[in-house]
């Protein structure tokens, strides 16, 4: 071994120690924010201080500068930090209005290293419980295994920031009895993952689940030697590498989780239409959720506006008179009923607080239906800084 690769694996292993010594700190900061619940807890205080995040931001931010490190760095990683810690004293306060499991079992989409299932241990890795993923072929087969009492949760992605949102999943919420209990937010980075010793310029067909390939169409825009086929997941799209090792012209939309995995190479990181590409999902249980007030909190409904003039208008008025923020609106086809809709609605507040309860008794008087889908806690997306 020559000086400079000695060096190199020296400065490495300098590098894993730092590294492990970062986890350690980070599972010591995760530790006081429990304690930091309890006591929050036991006094009825407030979660969230946002004069103190921000506070706290801006002195790392001007400390980061003074060692040459750039702003925006630092912002991302203590952002993620933070909302660390948040949901860590959200969890600790729901935790105290139930006995939570001490092992769940969890309906996902595809295997363990789909998005859906990263998006389940990321949501469940503040709770105290562990889980068991239960995997599936579609999101009919998720939402049924909850039904049918053979999971506890299930997990669905709603909507994306660059190919928006998925009908299917509003069908499923309008039409089955199951209640939302959460939301994660994933960053997605979609690559081109081929077979070992493949090479970008050897492959022809990509696999692809259909809401991946909308959200990176544009690099076959730029690749129209490369053809794309559909499958019904990124799981199913992996397989086909799987069960093809020898095909190099052959390759497949996942992440870069997956490609580490499966020991598989990628041939192209980051190929998603938009660099900050963001999926959220929702949990499902067949159990409403408590909230304490302390929480900050989202809440779901499907109504039908009464078939008389004005009367959605009306019924969105609501809002505005009792000053709760709408977040989404999602209207959707009857079928039974042509040119006749639902809409499905997500706002600011919990259904189990007294200015919702007033707003939603009204709301069922202008409605020939209302169905009340839960509260949950809102996903951590920005410091508001």
């Amino acid at each position: 071994m020559s000086m400079t690769e000695e060096q190199i694996k020296k400065l490495r292993t300098d590098i894993a120690a730092i590294d492990q010594e970062l986890i350690a700190l980070i599972a010591q900061r995760r530790g006081l924010s429990r304690k930091v619940a309890q006591l929050k807890y036991e006094n009825q205080l407030d979660i969230r201080d946002l004069n103190q995040e921000r506070n706290l931001l801006y002195k790392l931010l001007n400390q980061a500068e003074e060692l040459g490190i750039e702003k925006e760095s630092t912002a991302q990683i203590f952002h993620n930090i933070i909302a660390d810690s948040v949901k860590t004293q959200y969890d600790y306060f729901i935790a105290q209005q139930e006995t939570p499991k001490k092992q769940s079992a969890v309906a996902v989409l595809g295997n363990s290293y789909s998005y859906s299932a990263i998006a389940t241990r990321q949501h469940f890795n503040h709770k105290n419980t562990e889980i068991s993923l239960d995997y599936c072929q579609n999101f009919h087969e998720v939402v049924a295994r909850v039904c049918e009492q053979r999971v506890d949760f299930a997990i669905l992605p709603i909507e994306n920031t660059n190919s928006g949102d998925i009908s299917e999943i509003y069908e499923l919420l309008i039409n089955n009895d199951l209640f939302i209990v959460g939301e994660e937010k994933l960053k997605i980075n979609h690559c081109l993952i081929g077979s070992p010793g493949s090479k970008l310029d050897q492959i022809h067909k990509v696999f692809s689940h259909p809401q991946a390939a909308q959200q990176t169409n544009v690099f076959f825009d730029h690749n129209k030697t490369i053809q794309l086929h559909y499958s019904a997941s990124t799981s199913a799209a992996l397989n086909e590498l799987i069960e093809n090792p020898n095909n190099l012209s052959i390759a497949a939309i996942a992440s870069s989780y997956a490609a580490e995995e499966l020991a598989l190479p990628i041939l192209r990181t980051h190929i998603n239409n938009q660099a900050n590409n963001y999926t959220r999902f929702l949990i499902l249980s067949r159990n409403i959720l408590s909230i304490p007030p302390q929480v900050s909190t989202k809440s779901s409904i499907v109504f039908q506006a009464n078939n008389e003039v004005g009367s959605l208008s009306q019924c969105l008025q609501l809002f505005q008179q009792y000053q709760i923020n709408i977040t989404k609106i999602v209207s959707r086809p009857i079928y039974a009923q042509p040119w006749k809709e639902v809409f499905y609605l997500e706002f600011e507040g919990n259904v189990q607080s007294n200015p919702v309860k007033s707003l939603l008794l009204k709301l069922e008087t202008l409605s020939s239906q209302l169905k009340i889908l839960g509260s949950y806690p809102a996903a951590i997306s920005e410091l508001n800084h």
